[in-house]
């Protein structure tokens, strides 16, 4: 199994923080974005958060954490891909690091 660049895990809601917006300053070509706890609140209804991340998802994959967004009311439609725990543990190894934004 190849191994991917950089896990950017994302945890604060880009509406609180500025996570987010620090992390997409820093992404690389072969990085992927797992959203968890409320910053699954980005792909949640039409707002440039989900369209920024939506027009990101054609070079990056870009995670929600399922249990995350049930708790939180927020329907995850594709492009974006609703994983469980056990695929978060499976992403977090086939990246090389990974860095947490809160």
């Amino acid at each position: 199994m190849a191994t991917i660049a950089t896990l950017h895990i994302v945890s604060a809601s880009p509406f609180s923080t500025a996570a987010l917006s620090d992390c997409l300053r820093v992404l690389q070509d072969d990085d992927s974005i797992l959203l968890i706890e409320n910053g699954v609140w980005a792909i949640n209804g039409n707002h440039m958060w989900q369209r920024q991340l939506e027009a990101l998802c054609e070079h990056h994959a870009i995670y929600a954490l399922a249990e995350d967004a049930a708790l939180r009311g927020i329907h995850v439609l594709p492009p974006f891909e609703l994983i469980d725990y056990e695929r978060m543990v499976a992403i977090t190894c086939e990246h090389v690091r990974s860095i947490s934004w809160f």
